[in-house]
């Protein structure tokens, strides 16, 4: 599960909109779809097209570069994805449905497998302590995300084996999309095929980075 960075602030409407609801200190309207396309589509932008926790492609990439904005509105077309907005800690929807920092697109699936369990910020794919190369590790033969190996803590490994399956990173179809994406990777690679990272980029990063240090030694 890669780290998003959320900085990237395209649709500016939406954002002056939720600064004047926390200026004033009002409940957010859950109700309001007024800006959803335009979150949906700029948390999109921010994580480069897929889920924000299982990494599978949720969204052509295409339909969040730049150049879809206008004047701080995503521009109205026919919109296909297969993400839905996703509020990392439930807790939050009664009163700050619409705060950005609580906010991720996830495949519907796994949003509706997540529903409104407890969450821990250790997983918080957009903290600034969240930092999958130290907390996470890939195991390639059989496609799953473990605590870290360095991580002598057990309560904090435990902390990360609850949210591991809280956010549904290592779903059995998860496992498996990861499994024929690798595959794929392997064949293009043996057969001098150009090789295009568009999903999974936390495990594929991994797995380079293990075999460098492996040929390394």
């Amino acid at each position: 599960m890669r780290k998003i960075d959320k900085t990237i602030l395209l649709s500016t409407q939406y954002q002056n909109w939720l600064e004047r609801l926390n200026q004033d200190k009002v409940k957010h309207p859950a109700q309001s779809d007024k800006y959803y396309d335009d979150v949906v589509m700029n948390l999109l932008h921010c994580q480069k097209g897929v889920c924000a926790y299982t990494e599978m492609i949720v969204c052509n990439p295409a339909l969040v570069n730049e150049d879809k904005w206008e004047n701080g509105r995503y521009k109205p077309e026919k919109i296909e994805r297969f993400g839905s907005l996703e509020h990392f800690d439930p807790r939050l929807k009664k009163d700050k449905y619409w705060e950005w920092d609580n906010l991720f697109v996830v495949s519907l699936d796994i949003n509706v497998k997540k529903g409104d369990k407890e969450v821990d910020e250790i997983l918080k794919p957009d903290s600034p302590a969240y930092d999958p190369f130290k907390l996470l590790e890939y195991n390639e033969q059989t496609h799953l995300f473990v605590p870290h190996r360095d991580i002598e803590d057990n309560s904090l490994r435990e902390r990360i084996k609850k949210m591991i399956k809280v956010l549904r990173i290592n779903h059995d179809t998860v496992c498996y999309k990861r499994k024929t994406f690798f595959y794929q990777i392997n064949w293009q690679g043996k057969a001098d095929r150009t090789i295009r990272i568009d999903r999974f980029f936390t495990a594929y990063q991994m797995v380079m980075d293990a075999k460098q240090k492996n040929n390394a030694i």
